[in-house]
């Protein structure tokens, strides 16, 4: 059977009729004669939208089906976004731990070469050390040897 019906901007529908008034444009349905007598008790359930008569029920069901293909569209682009963001931070730790190991080699490059020149330095300044100690205690010996030497002669002397 056709149908004329009589829909407002949000695809409400406020009535119908099996003809179409004249001067107007209205959509033309093909419903069924099955469906007629449900339609005619319970047409402010339907509404209609982008060219069909859908239930509201049926409607917001489509919308849930939409939103979820879309939600899941949007957690596959986030997902994405967390696995890059994911790999970045595991790259800029790699560095920096590369960063670290580097430095820690230098570190100990730098204390060896340390050690080494200490080492070194400390040999010399023993042996230098020990000479002028040496030394002046040959000086001093030589300086009683020089006293007693006198001594001696003065005690000879006399």
């Amino acid at each position: 059977m056709e149908l004329y019906i009589y829909a407002q901007d949000d695809g409400s529908i406020v009535g119908f009729s099996r003809f179409q008034p004249s001067g107007y444009n209205f959509p033309k349905l093909e419903i069924s004669d099955e469906d007629i007598e449900n339609f005619r008790a319970n047409f402010f359930d339907y509404k209609y939208l982008n060219g069909e008569l859908v239930k509201p029920q049926e409607q917001a069901s489509k919308d849930q089906e939409q939103a979820t293909k879309d939600d899941d569209g949007e957690l596959q682009k986030q997902l994405a976004m967390q696995q890059q963001i994911s790999a970045k931070t595991v790259q800029a730790v790699a560095m920096c731990v590369a960063s670290i190991n580097e430095s820690q080699a230098q570190m100990q490059e730098i204390k060896k070469s340390n050690d080494q020149s200490t080492s070194s330095s400390q040999s010399p300044v023993d042996s230098k050390s020990l000479t002028s100690q040496s030394q002046s205690q040959s000086v001093s010996e030589s300086g009683s040897n020089s006293e007693s030497n006198s001594n001696t002669e003065s005690g000879v002397t006399k």
